[in-house]
């Protein structure tokens, strides 16, 4: 039976009447409309959470920049300020801060109110030596995340499933996570919900961090905590199969390397043309022409030397992710109409495209019900 976990992560919200912000991280010629409207400027931190065996207090948040020093200065235990016990790890995209003590009544004091943070309990044991996949959702079909989750325990041995749901409106939590526990052979299963902007849909550009902050920041959290004690850990989204051309378990893989991560290289996959969309993967059966590349991802150990310097969407190390070539024998199958339509273009597909034979029988064999 699937041990089962629901909540919803909490964190810290500034109030609508404090006159505090976080600061644009785009010069102002460069923003957007869009750019104004989705960029996340109130919420201080996304989870508090009480770190299992030391009771230390883990927060996780978007970058801080300017809202930094209010929040070492406003954070109190038990009436006190933490003063200097407040550690601190960030990536350009997120930030972790660790209160390396027992916490006992955690607050923020801002501009002389006291808010109490709502602290959540660990649940990293549920997943302590499984194979898992972590997976950012929001209204995507729970058939073909049944589906990817079935398909990833028959052919790599996935045992654990991490969801953050970032607002789903057609189902609930419990709702999606029922449908997965039914999955056959699925250990154990967490649906957290996490109320907060996913951020601008931007392009991403090398000159500026990009300010989809949500995603990166769950990452590390998972990393630092839900998932700190799981054997190894596959980043992909329901529209993404990671397909073993010799046999081997993407987390076997991962285990084994030196470096404790495998980085996956792979191309769009396309259903035949006037298929209606959105559409199951097992109907992705075509590939452009030529072959188009698609985003890589990635599968690490929690623990391992890389992933001390974070997880991101799509590597794991910052710059050191260079040192690491990706594995030949494992392909990234993105599924481009096995979506929901979010990003403009996604269902514009090419003109050009082939069946290829090896790739309908890739999705016969291990999506027969599909």
């Amino acid at each position: 039976m699937t041990r089962l976990h629901v909540e919803t992560l909490q964190g810290f919200t500034l109030p609508e009447d404090l006159p505090l912000r976080r600061d644009y991280n785009f010069p102002e010629a460069e923003r957007s409309a869009l750019y104004l409207e989705r960029y996340d400027r109130r919420t201080l931190f996304y989870d508090a959470v009480r770190l299992p065996g030391s009771g230390h207090l883990l927060l996780t948040a978007p970058p801080l920049y300017n809202l930094r020093a209010r929040l070492r200065r406003g954070l109190h235990d038990g009436g006190r300020p933490v003063g200097r016990g407040l550690r601190h790890w960030q990536t350009p995209q997120a930030e972790l801060m660790t209160l390396r003590r027992r916490v006992q009544a955690p607050e923020l004091v801002l501009d002389g109110t006291r808010h109490p943070l709502p602290v959540r309990e660990s649940r990293a044991e549920m997943f302590a030596g499984l194979n898992c996949m972590v997976v950012l959702n929001r209204d995507n079909d729970p058939d073909w995340i049944a589906a990817s989750v079935d398909y990833h325990i028959r052919a790599h041995g996935l045992q654990g499933v991490l969801i953050f749901d970032n607002g789903s409106v057609t189902y609930t939590a419990e709702a999606l996570a029922g449908r997965l526990a039914a999955v056959p052979g699925l250990e154990a299963l967490a649906v957290y919900r996490v109320p907060f902007s996913f951020g601008p849909p931007l392009k991403s550009r090398k000159d500026r961090t990009n300010p989809r902050f949500l995603q990166p920041a769950l990452l590390n959290l998972a990393r630092r905590e839900i998932l700190s004690r799981a054997r190894a850990v596959l980043n992909v989204d329901p529209d993404e199969i990671i397909r073993s051309k010799g046999g081997a378990s993407v987390f076997d893989r991962a285990v084994a390397r030196r470096h404790t991560m495998v980085k996956i290289h792979g191309s769009w996959v396309l259903p035949p043309p006037g298929t209606p969309l959105p559409a199951p993967q097992s109907a992705h059966t075509h590939r452009e022409v030529p072959n188009q590349r698609c985003n890589q991802k990635w599968c690490a150990v929690p623990g391992g030397m890389l992933g001390r310097f974070g997880w991101a969407v799509h590597h794991v190390g910052g710059r050191f992710v260079r040192l690491v070539g990706a594995t030949p024998d494992l392909e990234l199958l993105h599924c481009r109409g096995t979506s929901t339509g979010w990003k403009s273009k996604r269902f514009e597909l090419p003109a050009a495209t082939r069946e290829d034979p090896a790739l309908a029988e890739f999705f016969r064999r291990w999506f027969p019900n599909d």
